[in-house]
């Protein structure tokens, strides 16, 4: 097994709002003690099924991790962060003999079950020299009704792509009602609050690439060969360049070379590529080239964040984010 074996915190079929922290530390006992059953009994279905199913798998991985991490005695660092969906929660401890620091981390609802587990080599924001950069673009939000920061920020914490150069400020982003992303059980992709929302470009540009062939993913499904699924680069020609993924199916109404403004409509949020369930992924860079360049801060023009304006705004994660000029309107 993998010494950076990672359960995906990303999954959400589930009502969550904050907990106390008391939770993710009893997890953490319950691990070191070896208590499976008690473990096993909290986590969700989904996160069962990274194990198979199967209570001995669970207890494979408890042993391994607490033989690897044995000598990770020392707690250098202990919190929590909420956000609508509910509380992720997570511990570092350090090897006195090395310095060397893991990461336990535990994503909860308010039910008590466990939605996401993490335990490894603590992750940090990658070094940039972009971190004073100033967006050139007049950006705006790639969607007019109100929508909430998933993973977005500075910090890991806040936003796991922090650890990857391309994707250094990037964000992911959907609709939450009532604590939910989804009505109904969730298992259709229409019961997904923003499936099928339109999309639009968040600043002018000229289209670089399309994908607009990949299907949707049924819940529970992802496709790691296509992590960004059906998406768009914008060349905003100033050296900045846009990437929206996750789109729905032939729904792009954009081709490359085609010339866009900020506003127009290019597709519709979908489900397609490495994705748990339907959301907006967004970064820009400096090149139009996937997976290459660096990543560069997203400074929307002005919007609403929590029903406040805000002007050359980088959101982050938990906030209510909408376009000025459509929350002016109604």
């Amino acid at each position: 097994m993998k010494a950076n074996f990672v359960v995906l915190i990303f999954l959400t079929l589930g009502l969550y709002s904050p907990l106390s922290s008391a939770n993710g530390l009893t997890y953490t006992k319950w691990l070191e003690a070896n208590q499976v059953e008690k473990l096993w009994q909290k986590l969700t279905p989904k996160v069962r099924s990274l194990f198979k199913n199967d209570l001995k798998g669970l207890q494979e991985f408890i042993k391994y991790i607490n033989t690897e991490y044995k000598s990770y005695g020392q707690i250098t660092e202990q919190k929590e962060i909420n956000d609508s969906r509910g509380s992720t929660w997570w511990q570092i401890k350090r090897n006195p003999n090395n310095e060397k620091e893991v990461q336990y981390k535990w994503s909860y609802g308010t039910d008590g079950q466990i939605t996401g587990l993490y335990f490894g080599k603590r992750a940090l924001p990658l070094p940039t020299e972009y971190l004073n950069y100033r967006t050139k673009t007049a950006l705006q939000l790639p969607f007019n009704n109100t929508w909430e920061v998933i993973w977005g920020g500075r910090t890991v914490e806040q936003n796991y792509h922090s650890a990857y150069p391309d994707q250094r400020f990037a964000l992911d982003i959907m609709i939450i009602k009532n604590g939910r992303s989804f009505k109904n059980d969730g298992k259709k992709l229409s019961d997904y609050h923003c499936f099928n929302r339109k999309i639009l470009a968040p600043g002018s540009g000229t289209i670089v690439t399309v994908e607009n062939s990949l299907k949707d993913n049924s819940i529970g499904v992802m496709d790691s060969k296509h992590p960004f699924g059906n998406h768009v680069w914008i060349d905003h020609q100033n050296g900045e360049y846009t990437m929206l993924g996750h789109m729905k199916k032939g729904s792009l109404k954009v081709k490359s070379l085609e010339k866009v403004v900020a506003g127009q409509e290019l597709g519709l949020c979908g489900n397609s590529g490495n994705t748990s369930e339907p959301h907006i992924h967004m970064h820009m860079q400096n090149t139009a080239l996937p997976y290459k360049g660096h990543g560069l801060p997203l400074q929307f023009k002005k919007v609403l964040v929590n029903g406040k304006i805000k002007k050359s705004h980088e959101v982050v994660r938990g906030e209510l984010i909408q376009n000025y000029a459509a929350g002016a309107q109604k």
